[in-house]
């Protein structure tokens, strides 16, 4: 989890490249948790890039369906 809140940090800093370096790693180690793939989507949706925020918001809720702030999210990045 530490490599999560360094993630975070990062957002928090405005270093964004930096912080989906994090993300996409924290995928890696943990493939099966929907929260790395949240805070994947909601590091794109930072950018904005909409195609890949949509993409790991939406693998978030196939995982967890019951992630409100996720859905509500990825309808944002939908329209």
């Amino acid at each position: 989890m530490i490599i999560f809140k360094r993630g975070r940090s990062l957002l928090k800093e405005g270093k964004t490249a930096e912080a989906l370096e994090v993300f996409h790693y924290n995928t890696e180690l943990h493939p099966d948790s929907w929260r790395t793939w949240d805070m994947l989507g909601y590091a794109y949706s930072t950018i904005p890039d909409k195609k890949k925020a949509i993409k790991y918001l939406e693998k978030a809720l196939e995982m967890n369906p019951e992630n409100e702030q996720g859905r509500n999210l990825l309808e944002r990045m939908k329209k």
